[in-house]
């Protein structure tokens, strides 16, 4: 049974209550600080680094693409957005992917870049 402290609550269906995630992610920050000080010899955590997990984790959502998933797709998500197409809005679960993973929007941009090449010959 998981620790009462670190369950989340919902406010309403499917909602996550946002001060009770914040408080979750400040005792995850409390508890990775205080084992890498346990850590003998091992460097510790950076506040930027603990700061930069909490930052990710607070834009987390219930649905996510893995990076297999975006990179079955990432080619047409390009074109469409070669096109002018709003892919933003018509795929936001792969734009929320690549925001939140830079190997790749690297390789969407990669595939951007090409696509721009091959326009212009």
């Amino acid at each position: 049974m998981p620790r009462k402290s670190l369950q989340l609550s919902r406010v309403g269906k499917n909602v996550f209550n946002p001060h009770v995630i914040t408080m979750a992610l400040m005792k995850i920050k409390h508890f990775l600080t205080k084992i890498t000080k346990r850590l003998r010899g091992e460097p510790e955590f950076e506040d930027a680094l603990v700061t930069n997990l909490i930052h990710r984790l607070q834009k987390t959502h219930e649905e996510e693409l893995s990076c297999d998933e975006v990179f079955a797709l990432v080619d047409e998500y390009a074109e469409a957005s070669q096109r002018g197409e709003d892919v933003a809005n018509l795929k936001p679960l792969i734009r929320h992917h690549l925001d939140m993973c830079r190997e790749c929007d690297e390789e969407y941009h990669a595939l951007l870049q090409v696509l721009e090449g091959t326009q212009s010959n």
